[in-house]
């Protein structure tokens, strides 16, 4: 015997099922619209009006092609078991042949491969088929003889000397002709403080201006740890300020609106950390993944798509400019650590199909972990090496004659301090830091952050400006030039030889 439930009148108390009652009305309703919205009965179609008859041949047409395909598909492939894939498999199988055709188009071609949602939703990923396998194998080579140096030729000599000291260190940067001229590297400390002083003068300062509206919105939320009343802020303080964010206020500007939407985005789960009995951002049970994939690439990743508009991957993602490049001299073993074909972050444009940006994190924020940060930040430079020598191929491949003023970026997060890099070329490879980010470990620590974010946004300026660049060709470039470049690409892809410079 059945009983019913009382909370669900006319519902089955042993089947859990739920009948809902439909009153007559309604039904009546349906089978109306149902008999109203039906096409008339015939069996010659072109007995039926004209909006019924077009619809009508639409279908005949959509079934008569996917009918054609289905038989070529049969016919031709004794994979498929079932119909049931046929129509996934038929997807699949026009990319294929889609991607098959652009591999044998002439390079000009390729850069023109649109960027095309197909009917299933997948997406083609631009910086995956657009980029001829010509150029990854060249980027895996050094290019430092493709250009003469600029800035650092009497430093040049000194790095020389260094890098024939660091030869029996197979994880120093100078054996890919990385000169780092970061304050904490080896290189820095080889030079004397005067020395280093004059090589930071002379290098090309890179400014970006950070509109004054964005200051004025990161200075009133950062604002001192005490409020306007003089008492010092609690974290309910901080709760309500991030709050208000997203209410805004009358008369914002559109730049203000973004500005207030990224410090909501990236703040937010910060503040609610803080709310939890042991906040998970400082526990020592939080994993790196965890803190990076919750807290740490947030501020970039965000920032990256709203003021550079980037797009962006997160947590293991395959760098694909690293695709053909080889370790030297080391055993399997430790080639597999430090092989550094995948980022915690990476960023790239589908205009042009080139990654712009890679960030690693080392380790948990909690646990010092020295092995992991020189094995990331060694795999890092080398991830970015890779990039640049993309760009500066598809520079001289489209005769842009200052392929050699390319920039990459990326960042470093090692506790909770997060470094931001910049890698560019002057003859040899250079590395240095453009600034800092400290994420807070506790709500009382929260206004700390401004300098950081000031500088992080400044950093994004910086990056939007080199993204611009790349899209942008002097057309007062002199077609013979252009044309010795497009040779000189041509030598390098073909041959993996770097020549002389121009």
């Amino acid at each position: 015997m059945t009983t019913s439930n009382p909370f669900f009148p006319g519902s089955d108390g042993n089947s859990g099922y739920l009948f809902r009652r439909i009153p007559p009305k309604y039904f009546l309703l349906a089978k109306r619209n149902t008999i109203v919205n039906s096409p008339p009965y015939t069996d010659d179609w072109r007995g039926l009006d004209g909006a019924w008859a077009s619809r009508f041949l639409k279908r005949v047409e959509q079934l008569a092609s996917k009918e054609t395909y289905e038989q070529l598909i049969v016919k031709n492939s004794y994979e498929y078991e079932s119909l049931n894939l046929l129509e996934i498999s038929g997807n699949v199988s026009s990319r294929k042949i889609e991607h098959k055709l652009v591999s044998e188009l002439p390079i000009d071609s390729k850069r023109q491969v649109t960027n095309v949602v197909e009917e299933d939703g997948i997406r083609t990923p631009r910086n995956q088929t657009s980029i001829d396998e010509d150029v990854l194998k060249a980027a895996a080579e050094n290019l430092t003889r493709l250009d003469d140096v600029k800035y650092f030729q009497e430093f040049v000599p000194l790095f020389e000397r260094y890098k024939e000291q660091q030869r029996s260190n197979v994880y120093s940067c100078t054996n890919d002709d990385v000169m780092d001229i970061r304050g904490d590297s080896g290189f820095a400390r080889f030079l004397t403080v005067s020395q280093y002083a004059k090589l930071l003068s002379v290098r090309p300062k890179r400014k970006a201006v950070v509109p004054e509206c964005w200051r004025e919105v990161v200075d009133e939320y950062f604002m001192d740890s005490v409020t306007k009343g003089g008492r010092k802020k609690i974290l309910a303080d901080w709760v309500h300020i991030t709050d208000s964010l997203v209410k805004g206020k009358d008369g914002d500007t559109e730049d203000v609106t973004r500005i207030k939407r990224y410090l909501y985005r990236v703040m937010s789960p910060l503040i609610e950390s803080f709310l939890k009995p042991i906040p998970d951002i400082s526990s020592p049970n939080t994993s790196e993944h965890h803190y990076w994939s919750e807290f740490g690439h947030r501020f970039f990743s965000k920032a990256l798509q709203d003021f550079v508009g980037l797009d962006w991957r997160v947590m293991e993602v395959p760098v694909f400019a690293s695709k053909y490049r080889k370790n030297y001299g080391l055993d399997l073993a430790v080639q597999k650590v430090v092989e550094g074909k995948y980022a915690d972050l990476l960023a790239w444009s589908w205009e042009t199909g080139e990654e712009f940006f890679i960030g690693e994190q080392a380790g948990p924020p909690t646990e010092p972990d020295l092995t992991k940060f020189a094995m990331d930040s060694f795999k890092l430079y080398r991830e970015l090496r890779d990039c640049l020598n993309v760009r500066i191929l598809h520079a001289m491949e489209k005769g842009d004659d200052s392929y050699s003023d390319r920039a990459v970026f990326g960042v470093l997060g090692y506790l909770f301090e997060m470094k931001m890099l910049i890698m560019w070329k002057d003859g040899i490879y250079v590395y240095e830091e453009f600034g800092s980010l400290t994420i807070a470990s506790h709500w009382n620590k929260i206004y700390t952050m401004k300098a950081g974010i000031l500088k992080l946004l400044e950093f994004m300026m910086v990056m939007k400006m080199e993204v611009n660049h790349s899209t942008e060709i002097d057309c007062d470039t002199d077609n013979d030039k252009i044309q010795i470049l497009k040779r000189k690409f041509n030598e390098i892809t073909q041959t993996g030889k770097v020549f002389c410079p121009l």
